[in-house]
């Protein structure tokens, strides 16, 4: 077994844990552009590793942004409309899962994971940056990845 990947694993929870969760949801939008070069050339050995590491730290600014920061809660969308709209495209996919003509489960979580994860940044967005100069900034050094 090569402990590399555990390492490496073990070094992303001790850098993203004390984060904000500001600075995680910008790590993620740089990682989903430049995680393709990494798992290819920079550590192809942990390549799955790289694949869900986003995935664990979107779930780390969710969790810092939800339930450690509650003064962020009153920014939600208030519209009940929308958040019909959102729990009912959550749960079409979860149906699609339980199909049993769908075949292999793993595969249904795997594509679940795609579908639904990402939902909830819709409502991180709109207090991610503090002013339109930060914005401005930020969508600057995000078009040089590009």
């Amino acid at each position: 077994m090569n402990p590399f990947p555990i390492f490496l694993a073990l070094v992303g929870i001790m850098v993203v844990i004390p984060l904000r969760w500001q600075t995680c949801v910008k790590v993620v939008l740089y990682l989903v552009v430049i995680e393709g070069a990494i798992r290819k050339w920079l550590v192809p050995g942990a390549a799955d590793l790289i694949y869900f590491g986003k995935d664990f730290i979107m779930l780390a600014a969710y969790a810092k942004y939800f339930f450690l920061k509650p003064e962020f809660r009153q920014r939600l969308v208030k519209g009940n409309f929308l958040k019909f709209v959102l729990v009912l495209a959550s749960i079409i996919p979860i149906f699609q899962i339980a199909n049993p003509e769908s075949g292999s489960v793993a595969v249904g979580l795997f594509g679940l994971r795609g579908y639904i994860l990402y939902i909830p940044m819709m409502f991180l967005i709109p207090s991610l940056f503090k002013n339109k100069d930060e914005f401005i900034a930020f969508i600057r050094t995000y078009l040089m990845f590009l």
